[in-house]
């Protein structure tokens, strides 16, 4: 914040009456050389001392007086200054002001309490061994036929104006800090708010209200079957829900959960397959491996479904079998019932524990780790495959590419920073 600082000086009249008694005639005015003073903030925030002056120094100052010339002296014979008069045809009327400078000031302020701020304390010694010497940080040096210089202790006298006292808070200048409002979206994690991403946008692990956020992410994975060597589609859903702001440096935490999507046209070529069709999937193994890609460390997360029978979605209506084409008009014909959709199988929940970098983003998704594609069918799988009996005699294992199938969907591709979920680092 900016302040403008303006002050004034006072030379008491006690040391103007001073001059009367020393310089024959008196002193009407005086030369100042030099006149300084520092303002600096004592407490609540930092900042350079700004220090006050008059820029058209030197310059001849007149003292204020009372002319007794008009009336015999009486005026100052009614403050006490008779003889002042009668010796030099005048008196001293009061103190002399000299307004100073004003300046601007910048400084920063704490996060709260009260700005405190007055005269530096910081002075020369009071007594200049020599007088030309150019005033310090608080001081004043003027002349009237002798040089006069003061070094100035800037605090209150104490009772017996003896010495000089530092100044206490009840003589300083007091500003309260104000507490800016919260605002979600600004990019400063106030005590109100889980994280702040600088954005009011849902979706990205810190939402409009700055509560963290799960996020979910759909990527099409592609596996290749080892008995018929065709690619087939697998698709993973996963949520990455952190459990505290992601901080740069610092680690964390996540849920991470995911649902396993049998595809549909899987599910249909096995209803080929199998005399009467299947309505359901016994699952032996089925593993998904999640990984950070960028922007932090840490281990990779094995979720698995274990083992268990997963229901085939059907419907026992063949008009709306006819409905979904040929095929699924087919297998009702042939079985009672056709397949609707994908067979979803939950995978985990695991919490993972990262250590986040010092800036950017963290993407996180699927390792791209994978055993070969053609594997035993007794072998447990890797680190992502799914192996179920088929039916009879039949078992089904796939040994999944984490990535996606070209064009021709003969080639898998590394998954790109688009298929993975990206959650912004908060400093």
């Amino acid at each position: 914040f900016n302040v403008d600082l303006s002050g004034k000086a006072v030379i008491p009249e006690f040391w103007l009456d001073a001059l009367q008694a020393i310089f024959a005639g008196g002193a009407t005015e005086i030369e100042i050389d030099e006149l300084n003073a520092s303002v600096a903030v004592r407490a609540g925030a930092s900042g350079a001392d700004v220090l006050l002056s008059r820029a058209q120094l030197p310059e001849t100052v007149q003292i204020p007086i009372i002319d007794g010339s008009g009336d015999a002296c009486a005026a100052c014979n009614a403050i006490g200054k008779d003889s002042d008069c009668q010796l030099n045809g005048f008196c001293v009327a009061g103190d002399l002001e000299l307004p100073l400078d004003p300046e601007v000031g910048t400084f920063t302020a704490n996060a709260f309490g009260t700005v405190l701020i007055g005269w530096n304390e910081d002075f020369l010694p009071p007594v200049p061994a020599v007088f030309g010497n150019p005033a310090g940080p608080n001081g004043v040096r003027w002349q009237n036929g002798v040089v006069v210089a003061h070094e100035c202790y800037m605090g209150t006298a104490n009772a017996g104006e003896t010495a000089g006292v530092p100044l206490v808070d009840q003589d300083l200048i007091e500003l309260p800090i104000i507490t800016p409002p919260l605002l979600c979206g600004d990019g400063v994690i106030q005590p109100t708010e889980e994280c702040d991403d600088n954005n009011t946008t849902n979706g990205d692990g810190c939402a409009s209200d700055c509560t963290i956020e799960p996020i979910t992410k759909v990527i099409s994975v592609a596996c290749r079957d080892n008995v018929v060597a065709e690619v087939w589609d697998i698709g993973y859903e996963l949520t990455f829900d952190p459990l505290e702001p992601i901080l740069a440096g610092s680690s964390f935490s996540a849920d991470l959960t995911a649902v396993a999507m049998i595809r549909e046209p899987i599910l249909d070529a096995l209803q080929a397959v199998f005399a009467g069709g299947l309505t359901v999937v016994d699952i032996v193994d089925l593993n998904a491996t999640v990984a950070v890609r960028s922007g932090a460390s840490g281990s990779d997360v094995l979720l698995s479904f274990g083992s268990g029978p997963v229901t085939i979605p059907t419907t026992t209506n063949c008009l709306t079998c006819d409905a979904m084409g040929a095929e699924k008009s087919t297998q009702c014909l042939n079985n009672g019932f056709c397949v609707t959709g994908d067979a979803p199988v939950p995978v985990g929940p695991v919490v993972g524990t990262f250590a986040a970098d010092a800036s950017g983003d963290v993407l996180i998704g699927w390792s791209q780790n994978a055993l070969p594609p053609t594997v035993s069918y007794t072998d447990p799988v890797g680190p992502n495959g799914i192996r179920w009996p088929g039916g009879g005699a039949l078992t089904v294992a796939h040994e999944c590419y984490m990535g996606t199938a070209d064009a021709g969907g003969t080639t898998l591709l590394t998954l790109p920073d688009a298929d993975l979920i990206s959650t912004p680092i908060l400093q």
